[in-house]
């Protein structure tokens, strides 16, 4: 899938696909595991898993900007997805972004909803006309405790996060790549 200057690859983890690597499986079929994707997702449905190979960057000054680079939240209630970095994530090859707070529907994130809700349909951006709100810096500094915090992280660790909060994709070098399981 190419968004802007960015190309996402993903492979999905069929159950055919996962029993060719098993490694893979033994993470995905963890107890432990799919009891914190079940509370985080609040609901017994497992996610739909993929590996995810994320290009940075073209190098074509006339490409447009990867929207999911923009601050936004995914859907107007909450939603789980994970990315277990089979490698480190930097600046250099774009962290995850996410405002804390954000994902909490206090009384400024639901004025803020409705008021979106009112002019989605006719937005110059396509992606909020079609429900997935994108968020100014000042929106975002409203909305969460503090603004967005990027999250830098080694190999193999586990990002969970709650995409009704507003996040998005770090800005990163043309050229990097990251690689992750992602549901």
């Amino acid at each position: 899938m190419r968004r802007g200057d960015t190309n996402t690859h993903r492979i999905l983890l069929a159950p055919e696909v996962i029993e060719q690597l098993p490694a893979v499986k033994a993470v995905l079929e963890d107890a432990a595991l799919k009891r914190l994707f079940r509370y985080c997702a609040g609901h017994a449905r497992l996610p739909i898993c993929h590996i995810e190979n994320v290009h940075n960057g073209s190098r074509d000054s006339l490409t447009e900007r990867d929207p999911q680079k923009n601050l936004h939240v995914d859907t107007f209630q909450p939603t789980m997805k994970f990315w277990l970095y089979l490698e480190d994530v930097t600046d250099e090859n774009g962290p995850f972004v996410f405002v804390p707070g954000s994902n909490r529907p206090h009384r400024e994130r639901l004025k803020w909803e409705y008021q979106m809700s009112l002019r989605a349909r006719e937005h110059a951006d396509r992606y909020t006309a079609r429900g997935s709100f994108r968020v100014s810096q000042e929106e975002a500094e409203r909305l969460g405790v503090s603004g967005p915090q990027p999250f830098r992280v080694k190999a193999n660790t586990l990002l969970i996060a709650n995409t009704f909060g507003v996040h998005a994709r770090g800005n990163a070098e043309p050229g990097s790549s990251r690689l992750a399981l992602w549901a």
